[in-house]
């Protein structure tokens, strides 16, 4: 069904492949939470949440969840149906035995310090670029570095070429793409942009990051203020990572395709040009922890300050070539929850809600900090947490939701996504205001839950 989604000759049309690629997941999600309540043979007859409780079988469970990410890893590379089971871990409370693939790290290294030990003399390159527009700009706030000006320089022609020779000798590989040259031009554009605004990076806490996926973007460009012109976002929570690796799966030549991601860091770059629209650059760096080059996902929106921001989720780009359109946001729903994911974040960033916390949340474990060639430690703004305020109960109901369980369509209907609320002409602070995800009626979830299965009879829509 998935190969020919036109139907057989003369047939009905069949469903569009996502649309079949989601029914299919949706059915493995409701069979595997069901699969936990029921008698395995493999755990001597126990439930799956049964046997977690067991010290004896703990060990057992945890290797029966392995497998299920091996098939997911399995069908992620193969373009088939993907079923994410790394929610289990937190479900049956044994979290402590996952190893590799999904456990989760105290202190991720981010994209960008993992290239500084892989490729440092991209790092320096980049920071030269940025420090010697720092300079010339005389500290533009809203100065960026375009491509032409990353292949015009000198230090970066010598970066190429020598990446190009250690390559052929077999001495240090360039990353594994199509074109390699483009995806080295891409970093060092990326991170020369974050070198020239200090490597500002924001990290979005794990519950912050599931409510703003249920946050719907019901703003125009006009409301979309980037903090900075360069910055970073730090996603290190499954919703993020799954669609991350739903979007590497698209791509036959992507080297992390088929892999389970350890963090997503997302380097935005704003440019405005006044009154006109504003370009956004995302460059996705995805990385799992195997000690090869992150994955880099580059996409770019021109902003209209009239325009809708969910019309423009789905747009097509206009191609090079007259009478061409590009294929962007529209035909991937992975890039397309992604992109709305990084603007939800940063409308949260500058909203009255934000309250964000200096500090690495890694603490101590935090890599130090990098050091130029001459032994100088550039200058930064620093890092910062966005904590927010997530009720507990409430953040695991909506983990409930976004699986798809057939048991929760109680809590389906009762949920109100999130959605931002326009300043009006006499509030001191012109920001959009988020109102986050909530339950109709009582503050607990599962009291809504309850309450509506009582009230209503089986079968009933109400």
């Amino acid at each position: 069904m998935l190969a020919d989604p036109r139907g057989e000759a003369g047939g009905t049309p069949a469903a569009a492949p996502e649309a079949l690629r989601q029914a299919a997941v949706q059915m493995l999600q409701q069979h595997y939470e069901k699969w936990l309540d029921e008698p395995v043979p493999a755990l001597d007859g126990l439930t799956p949440r049964a046997a977690a409780s067991a010290d004896g079988l703990r060990p057992r469970v945890a290797e029966l969840v392995e497998g299920l990410e091996r098939l997911y890893e399995r069908a992620l590379a193969e373009g088939a149906a993907a079923f994410d089971p790394t929610w289990m871990w937190e479900e049956l409370g044994i979290e402590d035995l996952a190893r590799g693939r999904s456990r989760k790290q105290a202190a991720p290294r981010l994209p960008h310090e993992i290239i500084a030990d892989l490729a440092p003399d991209l790092v320096e390159v980049a920071a030269d670029i940025g420090e010697r527009a720092r300079r010339t700009s005389r500290d533009d706030l809203t100065r960026t570095i375009e491509r032409q000006e990353v292949e015009s320089d000198l230090g970066f022609r010598r970066l190429r070429r020598d990446l190009a020779q250690d390559a052929e000798g077999g001495v240090a590989a360039e990353p594994d793409a199509t074109d390699g040259r483009a995806i080295v031009a891409s970093w060092v554009e990326s991170l020369s942009n974050f070198e020239l605004h200090l490597r500002k990076v924001f990290w979005v806490d794990e519950g912050l990051a599931w409510m703003l996926g249920a946050t719907a973007l019901d703003v125009i460009g006009e409301a979309l203020r980037p903090p900075f012109t360069s910055f970073a976002l730090v996603f290190t929570d499954r919703y993020a990572l799954g669609l991350a690796e739903r979007l590497l799966a698209e791509d036959p030549s992507a080297r992390l395709r088929g892999r389970i991601l350890s963090v997503l860091t997302v380097y935005v770059t704003a440019t405005a040009d006044g009154a006109g629209p504003m370009d956004l650059r995302l460059a996705f760096g995805a990385d799992a922890r195997d000690g090869g080059w992150p994955e880099l996902v580059v996409r770019e929106l021109s902003v209209r300050q009239d325009t809708r921001i969910v019309d423009l989720l789905r747009t097509l780009s206009p191609g090079d070539e007259p009478d061409e359109e590009v294929e962007t946001l529209i035909a991937s729903p992975p890039l397309r929850g992604l992109v709305g994911l990084v603007i939800n974040a940063i409308l949260y960033a500058t909203s009255a809600d934000a309250d964000a916390v200096p500090g690495d949340p890694r603490g101590d474990d935090a890599p130090p900090p990098r050091r130029r060639r001459g032994g100088a430690i550039p200058p930064t703004d620093g890092i910062f947490r966005l904590p927010g305020k997530i009720d507990v109960t409430s953040l695991k109901q909506l983990k409930r939701v976004r699986r798809g369980a057939s048991d929760v369509q109680a809590i389906r209907r009762c949920m109100v996504r999130g959605h931002w609320r326009r300043a009006g002409r006499s509030w001191k602070d012109a920001n959009p205001r988020w109102i986050k995800p909530y339950w109709r009626g009582p503050s607990a979830a599962a009291i809504v839950e309850r309450e509506y299965r009582l009230s209503c009879a089986p079968g009933a829509d109400t």
